[in-house]
């Protein structure tokens, strides 16, 4: 009577080897789920960025559409995300016009640093004289 009373009293419960096998298995769990909300953040910035470089190189494209050809040179501005021209604005936009008879070649290049990179978009068109 007394050995399985001590059985089933050593059979309640968990071991400390339980319980440590048990928090680190649900601390690499966390800490999965804590790497994938930074690569979301991460995701999100680079396509907030991307958009708003889009929108800046789409921009400065439809001026040099509308600019009489004799006006079209080529150049650069330093922008914040709403295209405000501003000494330290985060993105650096830089346009070039190369001519080919009467077709013009335009590309316009928007770069901004995100974290330790540096990332860059191309738009180029054609347009006649």
């Amino acid at each position: 009577m007394i050995r399985s009373r001590l059985r089933l009293h050593r059979r309640r419960g968990f071991t400390l080897i339980e319980i440590l096998v048990a928090l680190v298995i649900t601390v690499i769990g966390l800490l999965g789920i804590a790497g994938m909300f930074v690569a979301n953040a991460q995701g999100t910035t680079y396509a907030r960025h991307a958009t708003e470089a889009s929108v800046l190189a789409e921009d400065q494209l439809e001026f040099m559409l509308t600019t009489p050809s004799a006006n079209l040179v080529s150049g650069f501005d330093q922008v914040d995300e709403h295209g405000v021209a501003v000494a330290s604005g985060g993105f650096t936009r830089v346009w070039s016009v190369s001519w080919d008879g009467d077709l013009a070649r335009i590309a316009v290049t928007v770069t901004w640093r995100e974290g330790d990179a540096i990332r860059e978009m191309v738009f180029r068109t054609l347009r006649s004289r």
